[in-house]
């Protein structure tokens, strides 16, 4: 959940970054790793655009920003789950 100064929400889920050598190494080396996790993390730069119900991120800084809109189900999840611990 993000929120803007005036007060308007934007909800949803982060894209994360998935890092596969780190998955790919998990497989060859140790399969039951994979449950552990360790292999998705953030990403470094986020901007978030509440009035335009967007998510922008990137990998460095130099890279030109990906963007994201979170569909209606996730946003729909993410309030209800926010709402229940009020």
């Amino acid at each position: 959940m993000a929120t803007a100064p005036d007060g308007k929400k934007i909800y949803g889920l982060l894209p994360l970054n998935v890092n596969g050598s780190t998955m790919a190494m998990s497989i060859i080396f140790f399969a039951p790793a994979l449950l552990i996790g360790g292999f998705r993390d953030v990403f470094p730069f986020y901007q978030v655009d509440v009035e335009n119900n967007l998510l922008r991120f990137k990998k460095k800084e130099t890279d030109a920003w990906r963007q994201y809109q979170p569909l209606a189900v996730e946003s729909d999840r993410s309030k209800e789950f926010f709402d229940a611990r009020k």
